[in-house]
């Protein structure tokens, strides 16, 4: 599962503790700008362990740009699989900045 926003976005560390919940792996992939350090939002990433990388730039072109590229090496692996080479988790899911876009809901009850 992917997502992205700035350095300290809600919306990305909210995701990626939901996603967490049922089993599934966010990446997120975040703006550089702004507090990086393990403060806030990125602190709670780093306990629950969520795989964060940052871009510097301040273009979200550049960033479903990247998400594409690291979507199609999941991609890859996906194919790897069905030639049965490994056994992937899960399928990859993609949530727009914000989680504004509609696209996607995600029902999972929480205790």
């Amino acid at each position: 599962m992917f997502t992205t926003g700035g350095a300290q976005s809600n919306h990305a560390m909210l995701t990626a503790v939901c996603a967490k919940k049922p089993g599934m792996e966010p990446i997120l992939i975040l703006k550089k700008r702004g507090v990086t350090e393990r403060k806030g939002n990125q602190l709670l990433e780093y306990l629950i362990d969520t795989d964060v990388r940052f871009m510097d730039t301040d273009s979200y072109d550049d960033i479903y740009a990247e998400i594409d590229r690291v979507g199609k090496a999941f991609a890859g692996l996906v194919k790897m699989a069905r030639e049965g080479q490994f056994k992937p988790t899960d399928n990859v899911l993609y949530l727009y900045s914000g989680g504004a876009s509609g696209l996607f809901t995600i029902d999972i009850e929480l205790d």
